[in-house]
C-alpha cells in the first residue's frame, strides 16, 4: 500500500485480498484433507433438511449482526458531536475493548457448540451444566481483562497516542465499558446458549429489543435528561447489557425447563 501510494482506498483492497487468499487456501486445505471434514466435488450439492436448519439459525443471527452496526452507527453519530478528539478517543478505546469482548465471545461459542450437542442427544443436565461453566468462565475472563483494561486504560492507550484529549477520551470509554464487560459476556452466552436449544429467533428478538432499541431510547430521549455528555452515552452499554441478560436469563430457563418436559414425556411414550 505505501510503495503504490494508496490512502483508504488501499486498506480496502488489502482487506479483500487477504481474505480472498486465506478462504482459497482453507478451501485448498480441506480439499487435500482426509476424514470427515476433506472437501470432494461429489459431495457437493444442496441437502434441503441441513439448508433448512441452516437458514433458521443462521438468518436471525445475520439479521441480529445487521440491525446492531445499525445501533452502533446512530451511538457513533452521537459520540462525533463531541469533536475529533472524542472521535479518536473512541476509536482507539474501541480497539482495546475488542480484545476483551474477543476473549469472551470465543466462550459464547463454546456454550453454543457443547449446548446443541447434549441438546441433540436430550442431555438436559449437561446444558445446564455447560451453560453455568461458561457464565462462570466469562465472569473470571471478563473480570480479570476488563478489570486490568479499566485499571490501566490510559497506559493502554498511550501506547497509540500521546493526545491527551483522545487519552482522556479512550480511558473514559475502557473505564466504563471494561470494568462492566461481565454483563456483556453473561448476555453473549446466555444468548447463544438459547440459540443451542433451538431458540435462534427467540434470542434474536431479546438482543434486538435489548441491545439495539433500548440503546436508541437511551440515545435519544435519556440524554435530554441525563445530560448531554459522553458518559452518558458510554453508559448505555452496560445498561442495556444487564437488562439484556437478565430476560435471556429468564428465557433461558423457561426453555431448558419445557426441553426438559419435552425429553421426559418422549421417555414415557418409550
Amino acid at each position: 500500500i505505501l510503495v503504490v501510494g494508496l490512502d483508504v482506498e488501499g486498506v480496502a483492497i488489502a482487506t479483500i485480498t487477504s481474505q480472498a487468499i486465506s478462504g482459497f487456501l482453507c478451501v485448498l486445505t480441506l480439499i487435500k484433507a482426509d476424514g470427515v471434514v476433506s472437501l470432494r466435488k461429489k459431495f457437493v450439492k444442496i441437502y434441503k433438511d441441513e439448508l433448512l436448519t441452516m437458514l433458521k439459525i443462521g438468518i436471525p443471527s445475520g439479521l441480529q449482526g445487521c440491525l446492531f452496526a445499525l445501533s452502533n452507527v446512530i451511538i457513533q453519530s452521537t459520540i462525533n458531536v463531541f469533536g475529533a478528539d472524542a472521535m479518536a478517543g473512541n476509536s482507539y478505546g474501541q480497539q482495546i475493548e475488542g480484545v476483551v469482548y474477543q476473549a469472551m465471545f470465543g466462550v459464547s461459542l463454546c456454550a453454543f457448540s457443547f449446548v446443541s450437542a447434549n441438546n441433540g442427544a436430550g442431555k438436559m443436565d449437561r446444558v445446564k451444566k455447560v451453560t453455568l461453566e461458561c457464565v462462570a468462565i466469562v465472569a473470571v475472563v471478563g473480570g480479570c481483562l476488563g478489570g486490568l483494561s479499566a485499571i490501566f486504560s490510559k497506559n493502554l492507550v498511550g501506547v497509540i497516542t500521546s493526545d491527551a484529549e483522545v487519552i482522556a477520551v479512550a480511558s473514559k470509554r475502557l473505564t466504563i465499558l471494561c470494568g462492566t464487560q461481565v454483563f456483556c459476556g453473561l448476555m453473549e452466552v446466555l444468548s447463544y446458549s438459547i440459540r443451542g436449544l433451538g431458540k435462534s429467533f427467540t434470542a434474536m428478538i431479546i438482543s434486538l429489543f435489548g441491545s439495539c432499541l433500548l440503546r436508541i431510547i437511551w440515545i435519544k430521549v435519556f440524554m435530554q435528561f441525563l445530560g448531554n455528555n459522553i458518559d452518558v452515552v458510554y453508559w448505555a452499554y452496560p445498561a442495556t447489557w444487564a437488562i439484556t441478560s437478565a430476560i435471556h436469563a429468564v428465557t433461558y430457563f423457561i426453555t431448558l425447563r419445557k426441553k426438559k418436559d419435552g425429553v421426559k414425556q418422549r421417555i414415557l411414550e418409550a
